[in-house]
């Protein structure tokens, strides 16, 4: 069994409640510094390595020995398939979500055939108040929390990796090509013009329109525009185009919480709904 978390605060009470299995930590400020979209995590990992010495984490000095943590961390992932469980311990603060979403991601993309998955995340105990994280708990709570695992679902995969390529696409290049292929038709800052709508503003389409969700709006994108020669943009440039275009404020609505009523809302929905969360 492979029990991966937030960092080693919980781990050690992992030891002290006799938990069984592998432990992992997976030590990654998220929120801070550069998560460029690459291809694997091994080569986001080089990328990371360098933003945590660059913001501070270590010195340039620590450089190989943070990154080599990192190589030792994807190796133990990648490994999973050969272990009986894979159980993801995580908070419901913006620290540990990132760290979620980016293994999510990475489940999603894997030969997942046979693998148990199953998560544990909790935003309250009855033993502690106020409750903050799991880091709270004593070893012997937290083996009380592991037969309430639940198993990850393919939904959560799905809305793993949706909200994963969200939060790493690159809005300064998407700025870019907005600027050099989409302006000449919507307008240097998306207000629309005679020929084409505004795509962002109070006359644009609401956060509940299909192309408010960065997925939906990158593949009509990279299919249709630009309008003058459509199918030009990689699917990289769509999809950070699309990101800027959404991250601009538009119209809201009432009762959008009430959407999807049969839990049955796309992925990467760009709101909260009461079947969706």
């Amino acid at each position: 069994m492979l029990h991966v978390t937030n960092g080693d605060s919980v781990v050690e009470s992992f030891r002290d409640g006799n938990i069984p299995g592998t432990y992992l930590p997976w030590r990654d400020v998220l929120h801070d510094g550069a998560v460029p979209q690459r291809d694997s995590l091994q080569a986001l990992s080089f990328v990371r390595a360098r933003e945590l010495v660059r913001i501070g984490v270590g010195s340039d000095d620590d450089y190989d020995t943070i990154h080599a943590e990192f190589v030792k961390r994807d190796d133990t992932l990648a490994r999973f398939r050969q272990l009986d469980e894979v159980v993801l311990w995580f908070e419901h603060d913006l620290y540990d979500q990132l760290q979620l979403l980016q293994i999510l991601d990475w489940l999603s993309l894997q030969d997942r055939a046979g693998a148990q998955l199953s998560m544990i995340q909790i935003g309250s105990h009855p033993d502690v108040t106020p409750f903050y994280g799991l880091g709270q708990l004593t070893g012997v709570q937290l083996a009380a929390l592991l037969p309430a695992r639940k198993p990850i679902t393919p939904r959560q995969l799905e809305i793993g990796r949706a909200a994963w390529a969200a939060f790493t696409a690159d809005t300064a290049s998407g700025a870019r090509v907005f600027a050099a292929s989409c302006a000449k038709c919507h307008g240097a800052v998306g207000e629309g013009t005679a020929g084409a709508p505004p795509l962002w503003g109070p006359e644009s389409y609401n956060v509940g329109a299909g192309m408010s969700r960065v997925r939906t709006a990158a593949e009509f994108i990279s299919r249709n525009m630009p309008f003058d020669v459509p199918g030009t943009l990689s699917d990289s440039q769509a999809f950070n185009v699309a990101a800027y275009v959404n991250a601009h404020p538009r119209p809201d609505y009432r009762g959008k919480e009430n959407d999807w009523p049969n839990g049955d809302s796309p992925p990467d929905v760009a709101y909260p709904t009461r079947s969706h969360h």
